[in-house]
């Protein structure tokens, strides 16, 4: 406790400051001048030291601030503590001064001696105390000229300024106290030697270090106070000693950052001595370890303190304790107790290390925290050595199994020692040698290696394979180890091989081991055996019941396991190994399975050649397991021999033989008669598509295996029936005839003397017989047969009819027809039917069933005759042809000349027999008419007979007949030679029909229209609207062409405009032809548009004479009856909109060419706040709209346009007058009315917006037209904008953002302040833009009307500025005023209705002339040269360079810009075909309309993508450029891309930087020429005039400059993109 008293404490200081030799003021006056000298010398010599401390010991200026709180850390603070209070330390930075206040206990007399000092301190020297050096207080003086110190009774100063002798941060002066505040026992003052530095010093106090109290014992909060930045932080530090967790809080302004640490501790004892720690032998080490909330490691450099932060050495985590630190505190010196506390960081690490493998999150990732490799101190580096070195023997790293190891006994799995699950492919055994995989090896790895974890070794790797093998059972087969895992295995031993080289001992190891599975379940080694691949040399399947040591078969599918196989040296059999083995098992009897035999067989017919027969002792197993052998094999036992066959479906087929075989008919001996079916294995076991030697499989069988399909019909030695048939013959005679006729086809060639006579032999049944008969004295009993015996008498007596069941009977007697062979009779002969026909064509009515049913019998009886004979016989000269007609009449018997098979029903020539069911439906017909006699189906020649006929018989009525023939002509036109024949057919003998004239025309007469007649021509499309085709591609028949609407147009307009309809029907069909612009070049001479003329008539005009065209509904109201207009409704005028493009009548809209001023009358002396309010509040809003719609891509960042519109002022009116003026050629028209509801003024740099007082009229104007006002101001031109603005002012505050977002409409900053910059030449202005919904300065912004007469103010409409000299700048540019300069129409205010005058002052003003006499000059200048001498450099000029007098920097780049614009105009008008005003697309080209030549030239209002647009489709611009040396004439020739041209203009020097503005830059790379690509389609260039007004005016081009930036010619400076050549 401080029990001086105020002038005690006086006293002191003065005391000090006489023994530190300072003087007063008074004093130091009062001395002799040499006396002065002498004692500013000795302040010189006695303060050296002191500015060393204060000015060079310390290297930042911030560091005071740690001194600081280093003097606060180590204060008392015993009167705190007992009214409970905690130590604070308080930082306050004021403009001027900063102020650092604490509840300490307060100076004592020893504390002031000792500031006063250097190398004293009262700090007591024992642990927990900062301070020793007595000095660091000094640091305030980098940043301070003055401290001043208010404690207790003490109340003094220090002043020291740079240059001085330094004794004035010594000596103090007493100061006059002042009250603290409450709880404040201790102020340090410091004044600022740099108050505007006062940022600096914010970002110093703002930035401190988050652990800045993490090591402090007794501070546990710090509060810095920013006053005029409202700023406020706080940091406070808690601890969780039982979690080992500090917590570090940072409070800025109630936003509250939290950072955890967790914190290893011990106590050094022991320690060596130090002189500046004389007594003091113990020091604390801690260790801080940043984790986030989920105790993950949060990796980042850290500092290394001394209770307070020194420095960064490289470190991961926090290290603090009590170093002997150098004089700055920024380093440590190197001593034995410092080297003695390094040991002690380096097992309290290990300690940490330890605690780490057991922590939940932080038992895997803790190595992040090991010192890198990058660290530049010595002391630091050898600590990281240090650590690894301890570590290294240390068990610190977690196996697989959770088990705590040495590094170096660990190693690494890597991905490919894993299964598919991430995990261990082998189980590890004793002793562990897995690294545990939750380390992230890709994090850790480096830090790992060096630890002395290694791969997984080979070695390793086979030890524990092992166990897989061993054992009855080895677990290496266990099927729950899947392919993947074997892949995987093989794919490592594998690389285990490959990688052994020489080292044969890893190799023969691996071959020993029983690794490779077998077939028969076994495991071998390489060594043991040959072993061999489950498939042959050549791919073929082993079979694995062979004498052969196979691999298991699905080893060999895998690639990876097969190439392990390979390594280990199993080998593919030879395919005559395997078959040696195959034959051998055919060496006895017994012992095969039907499974093996298929095996074998399959395996022989993939391998035996084409020539190799099947070796005897090979048999084949039928259905039910049988073997049979093709011939005798002696084997001692029986066997059987006989054919097999294959299984073969259907009546009689093997299947079907071999149950009838079986069934003994009733009372006759039981016979065995068996047939042998292959076993369905065999079948199956190949797949159809698979051949050998160009055999399938079944092929194979049958000419190899000798397996038949067919019974065997003739034995295989004698001239005889087989054993099989002879049986059949004799037991089942029947089912022997049934043979025959299913497989006569393939018996026919086995019909020997022998066969034939035993089969004619074979004694078969008869009806009307109880005994046999011998078949080769039998007939068939077909129906004809016995209706001849019916007819004679016979039928129940005849007993030669073979006994074939009745329903058989009735078939089909053809199929019978091979027992012809065996001496079996069938048919009558053709003259018998002969006289049946003529019996027939006498008899009245003949029956229809009997002549179908001749018709059938002729058919099927004589199907092999000669066509000629059965016509002959049976038809010639008979009408004998059956066509059926409607019920009730008589049916009509035609002769067959008369008939077609084929036609339309609706013939009347010929009678198409197919057209009756009687004929199509039966195939019998069918067969005799149409393929037997050969009917011709209707045909050309048909139908034209029939058209011909129908013209010529003028009795049958016309009908739709005719849309049908013509129809069928189209269709049956089938060479191209008829389509001459045809056109020439109807040409000469006019068969064209048209049913509204009932006349026969030409085809030249008609032409492919709806219309009835256009012209001379009939329209014919109505009528036969499906046959397109044959009447255009045929007959030749013109459709309507744009010529053709043309002429008839012509044709209408000469006469009167009462054809109105026609001619608007006629233009529709003409537009929908979507002619081309050269295919109506006719229309620009024909008077063909109906124009309303103000008389209110309507007559016929040229495209070329004068009218409008509406394209707004209040245009028509307005305008009608004032001016010519084109007689079109709006649906009229859009739907013709291309037309009227192609007939260059875009200018005549109204909407387009009208001039609209708008006055105001007797608007309100003072603004509405209300109205007022709510537009500013919208001012964001409409700004979005602006800069989303705006085609001229407004820079975002552009905000004088937004500011003008938050600092709006609105006005009331009860009235407005707006005049609207046209003017084309020599009409005019001007009409003024009331209409009026909005007035904008954007003069005097403020918008002023004038809307009506009535409340519905203040409806509309917010409805329509202010939103059209603001889209005239910003120049929009998207009708989307319209409907956007609308939503706006419709919606209410809270839903306008909703609602923008809604319509995708972009968003901008909502920052309440924006800085921005002028684009504009010269020095660069920034302005702050400040939110103007706070309407408390709204008279400082407002407008009050004048009350003189009317002023008229017209604001002329600018979209671009120039660069360098002259910039282009898209929607408007950041003028230094910020005022609006865009807008679509001009606007006048005034307090009375008088309208403003719509022409410019006739005189111009001398700026004005100056500006004409310039562009005078560039006219000539540029029609006196061509481009190429444009393009070279001019001789050296001295003339002046050319400047306008008397205008703003503004209004002078405008101009340069359009003179610049101008200049290239002509040069180019002047040499490029087609080149027009059209192509020169500037906002600024209207400029030159003061010249007296360019007096009709019009404002460029649509978008501006660059000053100049040409297509050069004549290589012309390309050619001039080639010329010149700016393109390869190799490659470039003949390219004709479309040139996108800015001009770039100075009064100076080529070399002089030029300004692009963001669009253009972009534009620019966009269209960057790709060396790789052919021609492009669109060129950038920069055209650069320079000299501009001097006689050696020129241009320099820079073609395609984004490549020209990167080859480094041009230079680019960012966000002004100001463009300077690189001329090195």
């Amino acid at each position: 406790m401080n029990h001086l008293s105020q002038e005690q404490a006086r006293a002191v200081v003065d005391n000090v400051r006489v023994i530190n030799g300072g003087l007063t003021a008074e004093v130091q006056n009062a001395l002799p001048r040499e006396a002065k000298d002498a004692f500013k010398n000795l302040q010189a010599m006695a303060g050296g030291s002191i500015v060393h401390v204060a000015e060079d010991l310390y290297d930042a200026d911030t560091r005071f601030i740690f001194e600081l709180i280093q003097n606060a850390e180590d204060n008392r603070y015993v009167h705190a503590a007992s009214r409970n209070e905690e130590p604070s330390l308080h930082f306050t930075l004021h403009q001027e001064h900063i102020t650092v206040d604490t509840n300490e206990d307060g100076f004592s007399e020893d504390d002031v001696r000792a500031i006063c000092s250097i190398h004293r301190s009262t700090k007591k020297q024992t642990g927990g105390y900062i301070g020793h050096k007595g000095i660091g207080f000094k640091s305030v003086f980098k940043i301070a000229y003055k401290v001043q110190i208010q404690s207790g009774p003490f109340c003094f100063s220090f002043e020291h300024h740079k240059g001085e002798s330094g004794l004035g941060m010594i000596t103090p002066l007493n100061e006059t106290p002042e009250d603290l505040p409450a709880g404040v026992t201790t102020r340090i003052s410091l004044f600022l030697i740099q108050p505007e530095d006062y940022g600096a010093r914010a970002n110093d106090l703002r930035e401190l270090a988050d652990t800045i109290l993490l090591f402090l014992r007794k501070m546990r909060k710090l509060t810095v106070e920013i006053v005029d930045l409202e700023s406020r932080i706080t940091y406070q530090r808690h601890e969780d000693t039982s979690r080992h967790v500090a917590t570090l809080v940072k409070d800025t302004n109630g936003i509250k950052e939290e950072k955890f640490y967790h914190l290893e501790k011990t106590i050094l004892h022991d320690l060596p001595e130090h002189h500046s720690r004389p007594v003091q032998h113990e020091a604390e080490i801690i260790l801080g370890f940043p984790i986030d909330v989920a105790s993950s490691p949060l990796i980042e450099p850290q500092y290394v303190y001394s209770f307070l932060p020194m420095r960064h050495e490289g470190l991961n985590f926090l290290i603090q304790s009590d170093f002997i630190t150098q004089a700055n505190r920024q380093g440590i010196h190197l001593c034995p107790r410092n080297y003695t506390i390094r040991e002690g960081i380096v097992d309290l690490f290990v300690q940490a290390v330890r605690y780490f493998c057991s922590h939940r999150t932080l038992k895997y990732d803790w190595l992040q925290y090991l010192p890198g490799p990058h660290i530049q101190d010595r002391f630091w580096a050898d600590l990281r050595d240090i650590v690894f070195d301890t570590l290294k023997e240390s068990k610190i790293l977690l196996s697989c199994k959770g088990v705590l190891n040495y590094p170096q006994d660990l190693q690494r799995l890597s991905p490919r020692h894993c299964n598919r699950d991430g995990q261990p492919l082998l189980d590890d055994i004793d002793p562990e040698a897995y690294l545990s995989m939750d380390y992230d090896w890709s994090t850790h790895a480096e830090n790992l290696i060096e630890l002395g974890v290694t791969n997984l070794s080979f070695k390793n790797i086979l030890d524990r394979l092992d166990p897989y093998l061993q054992g009855p059972s080895p677990r290496f087969l266990d099927p729950t180890l899947d392919d993947d895992w074997h892949t995987r295995l093989a794919v490592l031993l594998t690389r285990a091989i490959t990688r052994d080289n020489n080292n044969s001992i890893l190799t023969e190891r691996i071959k020993r081991m029983a690794l490779i599975p077998m077939s028969d379940g076994r495991l071998l080694s390489a060594s043991s055996t040959d072993i061999f691949f489950p498939k042959d040399n050549v791919g073929n399947l082993i079979p694995d019941d062979l004498k052969l040591d196979i691999v298991k078969r699905d080893v060999f599918e895998h690639p990876e396991r097969r190439k392990l196989m390979e390594m280990l040296g199993v080998k593919g059999c030879t395919p005559a190994r395997v078959v040696q083995a195959i034959l051998g098992k055919y060496n006895s009897a017994t012992g095969h399975t039907l499974t093996s035999s298929v095996n074998h067989l399959v395996y022989l017919f993939k391998t035996l050649r084409k020539e190799d027969k099947l070796d005897k002792r090979v048999f084949i197993m039928d259905q039910m397991g049988k073997r049979i052998y093709h011939t005798f094999v002696l084997f001692g036992a029986d066997i059987i021999v006989d054919d097999v066959y294959f299984e073969t479906e259907g009546d009689y087929g093997t299947k079907d033989l071999s149950r009838r075989l079986r069934c003994v008919p009733e009372g006759q001996e039981n016979v065995d008669i068996n047939i042998h079916i292959i076993h369905n294995a065999y079948v199956n076991a190949v797949p159809p598509e698979a051949r050998s030697n160009g055999r399938s499989w079944e092929q194979w069988l049958e000419e190899v295996v000798l397996v038949r399909r067919i019974p065997r019909l003739k034995h295989r030695q004698q001239d005889r029936l087989s054993t099989l048939c002879q049986l059949t013959a004799k037991h089942q005679p029947m089912t022997l005839v049934w043979i025959l006729k299913t497989y006569w086809n393939s018996y026919r060639d086995e019909l020997t003397t022998g066969v034939i006579s035993g089969i004619r032999s074979t004694k078969v049944a008869c009806r009307n017989s109880a005994n046999l008969k011998k078949l080769g004295l039998t007939y068939f009993p077909s129906a004809e047969l016995r209706r001849l015996c019916s007819e004679t008498h016979v039928d129940n007596l005849f007993d030669r009819f073979l006994d074939v069941p009745i329903g058989l009977a009735r078939d089909d007697t053809c199929e019978w027809g091979f027992l012809a062979s065996f001496g079996l009779r069938f048919d009558p002969d053709l003259p018998m039917i002969a006289d049946i026909c003529s019996w027939l064509a006498v008899t009245s009515n003949p029956p229809q069933t009997a002549l179908f049913k001749m018709y059938k019998e002729i058919s099927t009886r004589f199907s092999d005759e000669d066509p000629e004979d059965i016509q002959s016989y049976c038809f010639w000269g008979r009408s004998i042809i059956y066509i059926p007609v409607a019920t009730g009449k008589p049916p009509v018997l035609a002769s067959l000349n008369d008939c077609i098979w084929e036609g339309p029903p609706w013939l009347r020539t010929k009678h198409p027999l197919a057209i009756h069911d009687q004929y199509s439906n039966d195939p019998h017909m069918v067969y005799l008419f149409k393929t037997k006699l050969g009917l011709a189906d209707a045909d050309l020649h048909t139908y034209l007979s029939e058209l011909r006929s129908r013209k010529s018989d003028l009795n049958v009525p016309i009908n739709d007949d005719l849309h049908n023939i013509y129809c069928v002509i189209w269709q049956n036109i089938r060479e191209p030679k008829d389509h001459n024949r045809i056109r020439h057919m109807f040409t000469e003998q006019n068969l064209v029909y048209l049913p509204a004239e009932r006349a026969w025309l030409t085809p030249a007469s008609c032409v492919w229209a709806d219309a009835q007649r256009i012209g001379e021509r009939y329209g014919i499309s109505a009528v036969y609207p499906e046959l397109e085709d044959f009447f255009r591609t045929i007959l030749k028949v013109q459709v309507p062409t744009t010529a053709t609407y043309i002429e008839q147009l012509r044709r209408l307009a000469s006469h009167d405009p009462e054809n109105v309809a026609e001619i608007k029907s006629a233009i529709d069909k003409m537009v929908a032809l979507s002619p081309g612009l050269n295919d109506l070049e006719a229309l620009h001479e024909i008077a063909f548009l109906t124009v309303e003329i103000p008389s209110g008539s309507v007559e016929l005009l040229r495209p070329t004479d004068t009218f409008f065209i509406v394209d707004r509904i209040e245009y028509r109201s307005t305008f009608q009856g004032k001016v010519p207009i084109l007689d079109f409704s709006l649906e009229d005028v859009r739907r013709l909109g291309r037309l009227l493009k192609f007939l260059s009548l875009e200018d005549r809209y109204i909407s387009r060419i009208v001039q609209e001023k708008t006055m105001v009358e007797q608007p309100s002396s003072e603004p509405s706040l209300s109205e007022t309010r709510a537009f500013r509040r919208k001012a964001k809003h409409i700004y979005r709209c602006a800069l989303h719609y705006h085609t001229c891509n407004l820079e975002l960042e552009d905000s004088q346009t937004l500011q003008q519109l938050r600092s709006a002022v609105v006005y009331e009116s009860d009235g407005f007058k707006k005049v609207s003026a046209l003017q084309l050629n020599e009409i005019s028209a001007s009409v003024q009315s009331d209409t009026g509801l909005v007035h904008i003024n954007d003069s005097n740099e403020t918008l002023r917006i004038y809307i009506p007082r009535d409340r519905s009229d203040r409806q509309r104007c917010y409805c329509l037209e202010l939103p059209n006002a603001l889209i005239r101001l910003f120049g929009l031109r998207d009708p989307a904008a319209f409907l956007t603005l609308q939503l706006v002012f419709a919606s209410s505050e809270d839903m306008i953002d909703h609602v923008l977002d809604g319509n995708g409409i972009i968003r901008i900053s909502d920052e309440s302040q924006v800085s921005i910059s002028s684009d504009s030449d010269g020095d660069a202005e920034t302005y702050s833009l400040s939110d103007p919904e706070d309407m408390d300065n709204l008279q400082e912004t407002s407008y009050t009307p004048q009350s003189t007469p009317a002023t008229v103010t017209e604001l002329s409409s600018i979209s671009s500025s120039t660069d360098g000299d002259i910039t282009t700048r898209p929607f408007h540019t950041n003028y230094r005023h910020g005022h609006f300069s865009s807008i679509a129409n001009n606007t006048v205010m005034s307090s009375h209705s008088s309208p403003p005058p719509l022409e410019r002052s006739a005189e111009p003003d001398a700026s004005e002339q100056i500006y004409i006499q310039l562009l005078d000059k560039v006219i000539q200048l540029a029609r006196r040269v061509t481009l190429s001498q444009a393009l070279q450099r001019p001789n050296f000029t001295n003339e002046p360079v050319f400047r306008l007098q008397g205008e703003t920097q503004l209004e002078h780049d405008f101009k340069v810009g359009a003179a610049g614009e101008l200049f290239i105009f002509e040069l180019l008008l002047a040499e490029l075909p087609g080149f027009n005003r059209s192509n020169w697309r500037s906002n600024i080209r209207k400029r030159v309309i003061v010249h007296p030549e360019y007096q009709d030239i019009t404002a460029w209002n649509g978008a501006e993508t660059a000053d100049i647009i040409y297509q050069d489709t004549n290589s012309a611009l390309t050619n001039a450029l080639i010329d010149t040396g700016y393109l390869s004439n190799a490659r470039w020739h003949g390219a004709r891309p479309t040139y996108y041209i800015e001009v770039k203009t100075t009064t100076g020097e080529f070399e002089s930087p030029f300004f692009m503005s963001k669009g253009q830059y972009r534009r620019m790379q966009r269209m960057q020429i790709w060396p790789t690509a052919g021609f492009p389609d669109e060129v950038y260039v920069v055209f650069r005039v320079y000299h501009l007004g001097r006689d050696s005016m020129r241009v320099k081009a820079y073609v395609d400059p984004e490549s020209l930036r990167l080859q480094g010619r041009l230079t680019f400076t960012s966000e002004t993109y100001s463009v300077c050549p690189n001329l090195a």
